[in-house]
């Protein structure tokens, strides 16, 4: 990447002008020339339809204060993503308060992906994803906003820019991604894989790390956890890896940013414009078990997904969008562990927090 700067300031509220601040002036230190009289997209983080104030899905406030600075230089802007529930972006887009920007502002449209027609990209060098359905709209835009929200992931560690582009897959697909790339790593070549395809359309990348989530995110199982920051950079993997250290976490353990790195499509930013104190994010890690051990209690690594009763409303969601059936509702959903490919998507879907994570001893290979 030519420009692998990033930026990051302190910004401890949803406040539309001091965050509309922080973008000019993150803009200004990256150096970014953002188009005019042109048709720009926004993907904000819209998993599932949260109000804003659960600090699931991208703040409101932020994308509104992107927004303002795009309408200044005369654009059209376009708002899209893919909820993690098929059918559903447009609830979720009203539920989180992003479908309101759409209706108060002129030459602003918020729509779900799956309402966009798509076109196949392919790629046949990628290790999970040759090809791939993705909106036309890629096609038509000067570029890509990409604004993820700052949280806690099960398989990725964190959740930032290059995570983000996932909802970029209209519909059940994402769940299909799972399926062919089950494992972390795996799945992290993936997202990298699809990183790939976006990438060259990418002018910025804005993430909302005002609150966000720490702990078994990304969904409602998360917990809220304010890192009081806003961060921006041109390079989606320059961002992730000052969130990374942002967050204490050193940003070779994120598999996508290592792999992306690897592959050449980012780097670790070459230059900050401040040192951030960091913030102290709880993000879980895998059992470690020595190397002669590993083939042995491998299944020892991951965390099972099992019911919490209390909390559970009986809605069969987690049945719905598991992608490999493994749940099946009675009275309650129950799990066959043997064809569960622990891809978490039934407990980061989950509105009513009804799915822990626990290890498991059952859980080991003979």
């Amino acid at each position: 990447m030519e420009n692998s700067k990033a930026f990051l300031d302190r910004c401890q509220e949803y406040d539309v002008g001091a965050v509309e601040r922080i973008i000019t002036d993150g803009i200004a230190y990256l150096g970014v020339e953002l188009p005019r009289q042109s048709k720009v997209l926004l993907k904000p983080n819209v998993l599932s339809p949260h109000p804003p104030e659960r600090h699931i899905t991208t703040h409101p406030v932020v994308i509104e204060a992107m927004v303002r600075v795009l309408l200044d230089s005369g654009n059209e802007i376009v708002i899209a993503d893919s909820c993690c529930v098929p059918g559903r972006t447009a609830h979720a887009l009203e539920r989180t308060g992003i479908a309101d920007i759409g209706k108060r502002f002129d030459r602003v449209s918020v729509v779900p992906f799956e309402e966009l027609p798509t076109r196949p990209f392919t790629n046949p060098d990628n290790r999970y994803l040759p090809e791939v359905g993705l909106s036309r709209i890629l096609d038509d835009v000067a570029g890509v906003i990409n604004m993820p929200k700052l949280k806690a992931h099960m398989l990725t560690r964190i959740t930032a820019a290059v995570k983000n582009l996932l909802g970029c897959i209209p519909g059940g697909g994402k769940q299909q991604a799972h399926v062919k790339a089950p494992s972390n790593q795996e799945f992290s070549q993936l997202l990298v894989d699809l990183y790939g395809f976006i990438e060259p359309k990418i002018l910025l990348n804005v993430i909302d790390g005002i609150v966000g989530l720490d702990g078994f995110g990304p969904g409602p199982g998360g917990r809220r956890k304010p890192a009081n920051l806003v961060g921006l950079s041109a390079d989606a993997v320059a961002l992730d890896a000052a969130c990374s250290r942002a967050t204490r976490l050193d940003p070779q353990e994120v598999w996508t940013t290592r792999f992306a790195i690897e592959r050449g499509l980012g780097s670790v930013a070459s230059e900050t414009n401040q040192d951030i104190e960091p913030v102290r994010f709880w993000l879980p890690k895998p059992l470690r078990f020595p190397r002669f051990l590993s083939s042995r209690v491998s299944g020892l690594q991951r965390r099972r997904p099992v019911l919490n009763i209390d909390n559970c409303k009986q809605c069969g969601l987690c049945a719905e969008i598991c992608p490999v059936q493994c749940i099946t509702m009675g009275e309650y959903p129950s799990w066959d562990y043997a064809k569960c490919i622990y891809c978490y998507c039934c407990h980061e879907s989950c509105p009513h927090a009804a799915i822990k994570l626990k290890f498991s001893l059952s859980l080991a290979r003979t």
